[in-house]
């Protein structure tokens, strides 16, 4: 007698093919992902905590000298240094001197020092590092220089943002910490410091987390599609990992327990636990590099509300010899441009980080008012045919807040009545724009900032509940990831099951 397959049978072999496919793929995905995906985990408690260097503006200008402008401005060499308009500028001490940094995107940078009149066209090592040592000193920074010397990059200065600085002097203080500050070739400004503890702890934090190893961060390109493509494929594996739990849970739920034993066992029950926010970190971490420009900014409605501002070199040179005479606090340690409704101000910043609007020439104080602000933001959203209120934030609201840190404030913010409902949060002592939120940005809140750090509102942000909640998340996940690991390389190295 002839047995023939029917349709349903072929159907339940296809299906029992498909099953076994998936089983296959997610299981060799796990061998291949399992490490990196534990060591996003892992990685992720120490970025809780530590945080990649950076120098804040808070160091920066803690480690300024104060303003000394006794000899400034009085030679003639200053007179044909500003022959174009520029965007903005600042005014600080640098290795005992008094320069002005220009900033254009025009042109490229330049530095020129106020009492000489000299262009500091590529600092050299006696320069950087009489700034260096200036910048420790005033940092409250002990031991001395230790150790010097020139480099291209290294892992905490690999970052693009510091692609007009190269080559970067590097300085190593004495002091308990091993404080490392870099000074720009270009500028002669410090540009970047760290110690000790954060270069050890972002090699298992930041480093592994971003993929960041300089090896892979100097090529951009590389190290995009690295990160773009191993979240494509690690989500890939997190979705048929959470089909395939609930399968056999519900294939065994009659029995009342998992099919699995050992680490299989914590991995099944882990999946179906924290499946769901595996697989939420590793999107919105996919999301956080905006892959294929979907989460882009249009460029319209004037990329910032503010028109990027010029000031003339006749403005810049009356400014310079209005210096000769200066009316400052003693504390202050820099002077930055601020143009605001076509008029040019100065910015008295000082060691403690308090900041005075002054007038260019009189240095008297010369506070923006919410009449000005309001007339000039109208002015500019007519032009867009828009309009809008402005309002004085005394406190952060759901799409202006700091991650664990203060944010600016007093903050003016702008809510345009246009289709994306563009939010613009202005700083209250120079009129310039601090943020823009417009749909993207938006989304961008919500599927990153929220999803990836946890940033709900302001109550999930209070510490310690933020902790609590986020190493309990953390730890489930990484016991998912961390088991499944396990049973891929004990299948990788052909150890027997038990």
């Amino acid at each position: 007698m002839r047995v023939t397959n029917t349709a349903s049978d072929r159907d339940q072999e296809h299906r029992t093919d498909v099953i076994r496919a998936l089983f296959l793929l997610h299981r060799y995905l796990g061998i291949i992902l399992g490490i990196l995906i534990s060591a996003w985990c892992l990685s992720a408690f120490v970025m809780m905590y530590v945080r990649f260097p950076e120098l804040t503006e808070s160091e920066e200008l803690a480690g300024l000298a104060p303003l000394n402008l006794a000899h400034c401005c009085n030679n003639e060499k200053l007179a044909g240094a500003f022959t174009r308009p520029i965007e903005s500028f600042q005014i600080e001490m640098a290795a005992g001197e008094p320069v002005i940094r220009i900033n254009s995107h025009a042109v490229d940078s330049s530095t020129i020092s106020l009492s000489s009149g000299r262009q500091l066209a590529g600092v050299d090592m006696g320069f950087a590092r009489k700034h260096a040592a200036g910048f420790l000193r005033e940092s409250g920074i002990g031991g001395g220089i230790v150790a010097a010397d020139l480099i291209r990059q290294d892992q905490w200065t690999v970052s693009g943002a510091f692609e007009r600085d190269r080559p970067l002097y590097r300085f190593r203080a004495g002091d308990p910490e091993s404080t490392e500050v870099y000074v720009s070739s270009s500028t002669g400004a410090v540009v970047q410091n760290s110690t000790g503890r954060e270069r050890f702890w972002n090699w298992f934090g930041a480093v592994a987390h971003w993929l960041y190893p300089t090896v892979l961060r100097q090529f951009r390109a590389a190290w995009y599609h690295s990160v773009v493509w191993t979240s494509v494929a690690s989500l890939c594996l997190i979705v048929i990992g959470i089909y395939i739990g609930l399968r056999q849970h519900r294939l065994r739920r009659k029995r009342g327990r998992s099919p699995y034993r050992g680490a299989a066992l914590w991995h099944h029950y882990g999946g179906l636990m924290f499946g769901a926010l595996a697989l939420t970190w590793v999107a919105s971490g996919l999301v956080s590099m905006n892959p294929w420009g979907f989460l882009a900014s249009d460029g319209s409605a004037a990329e910032s509300l503010l028109p990027i501002p010029q000031i003339a070199p006749a403005d810049v040179s009356l400014l310079i010899a209005g210096l000769r005479n200066p009316r400052l606090a003693a504390d202050t340690v820099r002077l930055e441009s601020a143009v605001f409704g076509g008029e040019l101000a100065l910015i008295a910043h000082r060691s403690n980080g308090a900041r005075t609007r002054l007038h260019p020439a009189s240095h008297a104080s010369m506070p923006l008012s919410f009449s000005e602000l309001q007339a000039t933001v109208e002015g500019l959203l007519a032009e867009q045919q828009a309009s809008a209120a402005l309002e004085l934030l005394d406190s952060e609201d759901r799409y202006y807040f700091g991650h664990h840190e203060k944010a600016v404030l007093p903050v003016y913010r702008v809510v345009a009545d246009d289709p994306e409902r563009t939010r613009y949060y202005l700083d209250p002592d120079t009129g310039q724009l601090i943020s823009k939120v417009d749909g993207k940005r938006r989304w961008y809140r919500w599927l990153f900032e929220a999803l990836h750090r946890g940033d709900f509102s302001p109550f999930v942000r209070q510490r310690p509940l933020w902790d609590v909640l986020l190493l309990t998340a953390l730890a489930g996940v990484t016991i998912l990831s961390v088991t499944g690991t396990y049973m891929g390389a004990r299948r990788l190295f052909g150890r027997r099951r038990h």
